[in-house]
């Protein structure tokens, strides 16, 4: 439809002429008045329609005529635009025209003959307000009026076979009072892949436009399209090749500006803007690389380009001048923050980088120095009076010392700073003369390498033409050219280059303004899917972010990010989801469900409410779930599972019983491993370690809700356990085994009916016995009353003469070790 207006839009344009001057006439900078240039609506060889003008001297004067154009020949010649083959489909332009009586013709697409302009056709509306102004101008009456007295607050135009809902149309400034719409589009897209166009597209990008296509498939439709291309620069002066003008441009870099010789011509200077982005084909080194494990979003081939901002340009007759700012703002200074000053920047280094001049200063030593000595000790950082947070002068810049221990031109090699003792160690070039005391002063001198004072891009340790760059690459560990080189061999500046395009900036702030008494400042889509008779009749997919390519990106890049800056209370915030749907969902086995009713009391049904993600380990892959649990007749369960694969499945379950692992239901081999289960059945408020769900839970820990610890199944202690308090075993004919130390034989101490301890041999492994520690008498320990051990040298009273056997069971009964019948031991 845009093409249809096109007379309507040029002619309401006229206005812009002021009463108090010609209506075709312009006022150049020297206040002299110069003939309009008008377009002519027909070709090369037609007449413009408006051939003279009368101006201020009130003598008639000849329009200097502009023919646009609508395309280059194969020559690169300009073609004509043949406004009157718009009306044929694929015409090469997009213009129409008027017919022999000032209407537009019946033949345009869409019939716009038909549209109504407050009641009149659109043709004999704009016919009518064209003589009127047409009329004026050639009298030298002002145009202004021809408008007012056709006031136009709307279009519209519609196909007449079909009244109801028009095909394309445009409304400016609402239908009618109780319509406001500021500008409204009716558009519908074709689909046909990226043929199909898009009703709303914004492409920031150069080069030829045939490459600026929508970027729809099959049957899509686009509605507004935001596309963002890596962009050549407006322009590029010097380099050793002609700018846009034609002319070679010298380019001559200062601390703070860059100079052309010779001076700028008027249409070059017309390129330029405020504050425009000015970078360099001059780089300190590499400002980033790839890594050979893509981390980091920074970690690409980036020369550390200098770069600025345009805060001023002055001519002269031979060269101009631009001043370079470091910031963006003019003058900014922002505490905490980037300051602005008169000076480049490098990309890797967004603080004014460096500072113009020779530095001077001076600094101790911490440490004594032997003569002849390389290294000197200094107390604190490197601290030359305008260094940037973590600038090292010395390493940047060459630094020359001064002392009288010191050889004359005396430079620093190297300088490490150690934060433990808050020294820097300095290596030297030439050793010391003489010793040097601790406390001693130490004068510095920074210059840049080159040994000039300028500190211009070019003129710094390290400065290269970007095209000279060469690093070693962690990816293929040999050295490499930059990626992004330009051919230029000399200085050149490229004009409006950026490193980030925003699609999208909402700014919105509360400014106060007078009786302003509401706010409005949330971001708000609203999608009303109506129409259905029943659920699931319609999809629909949101929002979706597509990346696509041959190569994986860095590590840090991301598809989304929420940047609250600790402004917002919440990150994210999902709501709205169906009962039982997924609130979210991914392809690393991390889902959350949305559960809102008590599940049914039927043992072993489930209820998802998350399931905590897939990793793989040396031997299998596990997936965490939480869910609750029907485990038995008295209370549900809730459980902290694990399931257990040996396929990678895992990352797309949502079942917390591996009964389907994917979305789309597929069934996988995984099984159900250790669950900590919370109010296991029976035990309300309690906890428990065990295998299983439902009927299948298979407890081996249960806590009460008083702290008591049931271990229903064997429990096995390797190391040493330790009993504070009374520890009862039985209650059901229960005993504690004692295992031998080649584990092959087990004896248990138990009970009889009258709470008797005795031991239970193994007698089927053929051993088993209670055994008392043995000491000789002399060793026997103190003990207390009613303590037994085995003398080995001991013998009773009762023995006979003949019989000289040793060794016996002792008690000690208080004061003696006495034998079975009481009386006291001999040995």
């Amino acid at each position: 439809m845009y093409f249809r207006l096109f007379v309507f839009t040029c002619l309401i344009a006229l206005p812009w002429v002021t009463k108090a001057q010609s209506a075709l006439a312009v006022q150049d900078a020297s206040g002299q008045y110069q003939a309009a240039q008008v377009a002519s609506f027909v070709n090369f060889t037609d007449p413009s329609p408006i051939r003279a003008y009368k101006g201020s001297d009130n003598q008639w004067h000849k329009v200097q005529p502009i023919v646009p154009i609508c395309g280059l020949d194969a020559k690169n010649s300009p073609l004509a635009c043949n406004f009157l083959d718009a009306r044929k489909l694929g015409a090469a332009n997009g213009l129409a025209s008027l017919d022999g009586s000032g209407h537009l013709p019946e033949e345009e697409l869409g019939s716009i003959d038909n549209a109504r302009v407050q009641g009149a056709s659109l043709s004999s509306t704009v016919s009518a307000i064209s003589a009127q102004i047409l009329g004026r101008v050639s009298t030298g009456q002002d145009v202004l009026s021809a408008l007012q007295a056709t006031p136009v607050n709307s279009i519209e135009a519609f196909n007449p076979a079909d009244s109801a809902f028009g095909r394309h149309y445009i409304i400016s400034g609402g239908h009618s009072a109780n319509d406001f719409v500021g500008e409204k589009h009716n558009c519908r897209t074709i689909s046909g892949g990226d043929e199909g166009g898009a009703c709303f597209q914004f492409i920031n990008a150069s080069g030829g436009s045939w490459t600026h296509r929508s970027g729809s498939g099959d049957m899509d439709g686009v509605n507004m399209e935001v596309d963002s291309y890596s962009s050549s620069p407006i322009d590029v002066i010097g380099g050793g090749t002609p700018s846009a003008d034609g002319v070679n441009y010298q380019i001559t870099f200062g601390s703070n500006f860059v100079k052309i010789t010779p001076a700028l011509s008027t249409k070059e200077l017309a390129l330029f803007r405020n504050r425009m982005s000015i970078t360099t084909n001059i780089a300190n080194g590499m400002s980033s690389v790839e890594s050979n494990d893509y981390s980091g979003i920074d970690n690409v081939d980036m020369p550390n380009y200098y770069h600025g901002y345009v805060s001023n340009i002055e001519n002269d007759s031979t060269s101009s001048t631009i001043t370079i700012e470091s910031y963006y703002y003019p003058g900014a200074s922002f505490p905490g923050s980037i300051q602005a000053q008169y000076i480049w920047r490098t990309m890797a280094n967004p603080s004014p980088y460096p500072y113009p001049g020779t530095q001077n200063w001076t600094q101790t030593t911490a440490q004594p120095t032997s003569s002849g000595s390389t290294t000197i000790i200094l107390t604190g950082a490197i601290s030359p009076p305008q260094a940037q947070n973590g600038q090292n002068a010395c390493a940047d810049w060459s630094c020359t010392l001064s002392n009288a221990s010191l050889h004359s031109g005396t430079t620093v090699s190297s300088a490490s700073y150690n934060s433990s003792n808050n020294t820097t160690t300095l290596n030297i070039s030439a050793p010391t003369t003489a010793a040097i005391s601790s406390g001693t002063t130490i004068s510095f001198s920074v210059e840049d390498a080159k040994g000039g004072n300028s500190f211009a891009p070019g003129n710094m340790k390290g400065d290269q033409i970007d095209n000279q760059i060469t690093y070693q690459s962690p990816v293929t560990n040999s050295a490499v050219k930059n990626s992004n080189f330009h051919s230029y061999t000399s200085p050149a500046i490229f004009l409006g280059q950026s490193v980030k395009d925003f699609n999208e900036y909402h700014l919105q702030a509360d400014y106060q303004p007078k009786d302003g008494i509401t706010r409005a400042h949330d971001n708000e889509y609203d999608f009303w899917m109506n129409g259905a008779d029943h659920d699931g009749q319609l999809e629909s997919r949101g929002l979706s972010l597509v990346w696509q390519g041959k190569h994986r990106l860095a590590t840090g890049s991301w598809m989304m990010r929420l940047a609250g800056f600790n402004l917002q209370p919440t990150g994210l915030y999902v709501d709205g989801v169906t009962n039982g749907g997924l609130e979210f969902r991914s392809d690393t086995g991390l889902f959350a469900f949305k559960q809102t009713t008590q599940e049914a009391k039927n043992i072993g049904t489930v209820t998802p409410s998350m399931m905590m993600g897939s990793v793989g380990s040396s031997s299998h892959y596990g997936q965490l779930g939480w869910y609750a649990s029907e485990d038995g007749p008295q209370n549900g369960s809730f459980h902290l599972g694990l399931l257990s694969s040996q396929t990678p499945s895992l990352a797309y379950n949502v079942d917390p019983l591996c009964r389907s692992t994917d979305v789309q239901h597929e069934e996988y081999a995984c099984t159900q491993a250790g669950q900590l289960v919370f109010d296991p059945a029976g035990y309300m408020n309690g906890i428990a370690l065990g295998i299983g769900q439902g009927v299948n839970f298979n407890p081996g820990l249960i806590v009460d809700s008083n702290a008591n610890v049931t271990i229903p199944k064997t429990m096995t202690i390797s190391q040493d356990a330790r009993v504070q308090g009374t520890m009862v075993v039985g209650g059901k004919g229960g005993s504690i085994g004692i295992v031998s130390s080649d584990n092959k034989r087990t004896s248990y101490l138990t009970t009889d009916s009258n709470g008797n301890l005795f031991m239970v041999p193994d007698r089927a492994n053929s051993g088993g016995g209670f055994r008392n520690y043995t000491f000789a008498y002399n060793n026997l320990p103190t003990a207390a009353q009613g303590t037994q051990f085995y003398c080995s040298d001991c013998y009773s009273q009762l023995r006979p003469a003949s019989n000289t056997d040793l060794g016996l069971v002792v008690t000690w009964n208080g004061s003696q070790w006495i034998d079975g019948v009481g009386m006291r031991v001999q040995h």
